[in-house]
């Protein structure tokens, strides 16, 4: 053929390839018909896998946030699944619309043009008007929707404030005592943090989790408040040394014998003691007969072993930490007892009486006899103890000026309706589901009942019954709220002596619960801690100088260290190059327990006198 092709005509050959590349074109078109959808299967599948792959990646990272009962894996496995979510590029954007990110942005550079002029004046000045807690919105709920931190510039806006106020703790132009003046004042004027601990029963322990979260990272409020069974383990923290409360949260100094003799002779038989009928009928008699579900007496035998008939002036003294107890000695009418209002109460009769009713508060006088405490009558209150007074923030308001409150609340008829409400601005909460909608519904549902009792008390239609009105009235949260996951379990645990297993593992619960809320109460109490530690080591300076002005420096002035990289506010384990929020925790000085009051052999008693008096709670 193509030796002949050269003697045909050109249009002929023109023909005969056109004719050829049409053939190689239907060709390559039916290849593609029959390829295209394999290529088009293939892809989906490769999708299917990837997504299959990165669901199972994300739930085993959620699998081991559940499990895991060290707070550096649980870190390190937050930042990997905020990662995956977009975290880096979230947190880079200083765009919200949810606070003033102009304001913000331009007192960060007010901030840093301070600390390049070091004028003490304007830096005072800036310090004692500016600061606040939600300075241009910077406190909203929805700029932490994620575990591990919040937007860059909040951050460094917190560090510059920090970097300020070492500015002026280290500014030798002002007096020690102008210097104390100016950190006494503005903490008075920037506020305090509380924790409190609401409810109750077996579930109670969970309490120890989260104070224990808090401790290790060096995040536990001076203030602690306790209603229910929370009273009674607030009194536990309150009445020991910071160097004892590891002993606590390992219950190595708690005698758990009796509980455990009594369930033995209990149920001597039973592999569960959870499930014992007996015990159950028990505990429920005691709740439907006399008011309360835990035995009075029991707990009161614990707490006198634990602390004897220490006063809250004493635990004040001890502990350098402010305890606060809700009790009842009127009828609907809650009084608050610490250091300040009832000095003088011996610790362990007012947890009882918080506890459960028909218990005498007892005082301790100066000779040191027990003695009925301003003439009072146990109230015999039934179910309202535990349904009334659960989070004083009036009055420690008043006393303490808290503004700030973190409320670890496991009260079983106010958790199930606080745990329908959705984190809206959650990265992790789900969206547009049929559950999701019903969980919201039940809520609005729940609130609009919650509203109209409201106005029927405000109106006077509950009259009748006070107790019922004060349980409509007050609120059962706080700026930060931590609730347990609770099972079938925990409420049959409700109806049981406690046992030393149970309480482990609500104390490991507990510290799961609280870790995902650390990041943002680091970020609302760093600059109240810096102020207050502050505070304190100028006191402490004030106090020795005027001993020992000619003298070398005491021990005791030599703990004061003001260089953050010194000592880190991250949790025990975790380095100090690891976040702001966990992933790099910045550096500062441990809370104000790190100034001790013990007296100084080598000072003189008005010296030591005049530092113990220093310490007092402003």
């Amino acid at each position: 053929f193509f030796s002949h092709v050269h003697t045909m005509p050109e249009h002929l050959v023109l023909g005969v390839v056109q004719v050829l590349l049409l053939f190689r074109w239907c060709i390559l078109g039916v290849i593609n018909v029959l390829i295209f959808p394999c290529t088009v299967v293939k892809a989906r599948v490769l999708q299917a896998i990837a997504a299959a792959h990165h669901q199972r990646h994300v739930a085993r990272l959620w699998q081991t946030l559940e499990t895991t009962e060290d707070y550096r894996i649980w870190l390190h496995t937050a930042t990997r699944l905020d990662e995956l979510h977009g975290y880096k590029e979230w947190r880079e954007d200083d765009i919200s619309p949810f606070y003033d990110t102009e304001e913000v942005t331009k007192q960060l550079n007010g901030l840093r043009t301070l600390l390049a002029r070091k004028d003490r004046h304007d830096m005072v000045f800036y310090l004692r008007c500016m600061l606040n807690r939600n300075l241009h919105g910077m406190s909203h709920e929805a700029l932490f929707p994620y575990l591990c931190g919040t937007k860059k510039l909040l951050e460094e806006y917190v560090m510059g404030v920090m970097d300020l106020l070492d500015a002026v703790f280290n500014m030798q132009s002002l007096s020690l005592t102008a210097r104390a003046t100016f950190f006494r004042e503005t903490l008075h004027s920037y506020g305090r943090t509380a924790l409190i601990l609401s409810g109750g029963s077996a579930l109670g322990l969970y309490h120890l989790g989260v104070v224990k979260a808090l401790w290790e990272a060096e995040m536990l409020p001076v203030v602690v408040c306790g209603t229910d069974l929370g009273a009674a383990l607030a009194a536990l923290v309150c009445t020991r040394r910071q160097a004892d409360l590891p002993a606590l949260f390992t219950l190595s100094d708690v005698d758990m014998e009796p509980y455990d003799r009594k369930r033995h002779a209990i149920s001597p038989s039973i592999s569960c003691p959870r499930h014992d009928r007996e015990a159950i009928r028990e505990r429920l008699c005691m709740f439907l007969f006399e008011g309360q579900a835990v035995n009075t007496a029991e707990l009161q035998a614990l707490l006198c072993k634990s602390f004897g008939d220490m006063t809250f002036l004493e635990a004040f003294r001890l502990s350098q930490r402010v305890l606060n107890i809700t009790v009842w000695n009127t009828p609907n009418t809650p009084v608050i007892l610490n250091h300040v209002t009832a000095p003088s109460v011996v610790i362990w009769t007012a947890a009882c009486a918080s506890a459960g009713p028909n218990v005498q508060l007892l005082a301790k006088a100066p000779d040191g006899a027990l003695c009925p405490f301003q003439a009072t009558e146990p109230q015999s209150r039934r179910w309202q103890h535990s349904v009334l007074a659960d989070t004083p923030t009036h009055p420690l308001r008043e006393i303490f000026n808290v503004n700030f409150y973190i409320v670890s609340q496991v009260k079983v008829h106010v958790v199930p309706l606080l745990q329908l409400r959705p984190r809206l601005h959650s990265v992790y909460s789900p969206q547009g589901t049929l559950s999701s909608l019903g969980a919201r519904l039940a809520l609005f549902v729940l609130r609009e009942a919650w509203h109209w009792a409201l106005q029927a008390h405000q109106c006077g239609l509950l009259a009748l019954f006070p107790w019922l009105a004060r349980a409509v009235s007050q609120h059962y949260e706080g700026d930060v709220t931590i609730l347990p996951a609770i099972s079938r379990e925990d409420y049959l645990a409700m109806f049981h002596a406690p046992s030393r297993e149970h309480a482990e593992e609500c104390i490991v619960h507990g510290c799961r619960r609280a870790w995902p809320q650390l990041i943002s109460v680091r970020y609302h109490c760093l600059i109240e801690q810096r102020l207050h530690k502050s505070l304190e080591d100028l006191k402490a300076m004030i106090a020795l100088s005027d001993e020992r002005i000619q003298s070398p420096p005491s021990p005791a002035i030599s703990t004061i260290r003001r260089d953050r990289c010194q000592v880190s506010t991250c949790p025990a384990g975790v380095s100090a190059g690891e976040s702001f929020a966990g992933t790099s925790c910045t550096n500062m000085d441990p809370q104000p327990q790190s100034v001790n009051v013990i007296p100084d052999p080598d000072l003189s008693a008005t010296a030591n006198q005049t530092l113990h008096d220093n310490t007092v709670c402003d």
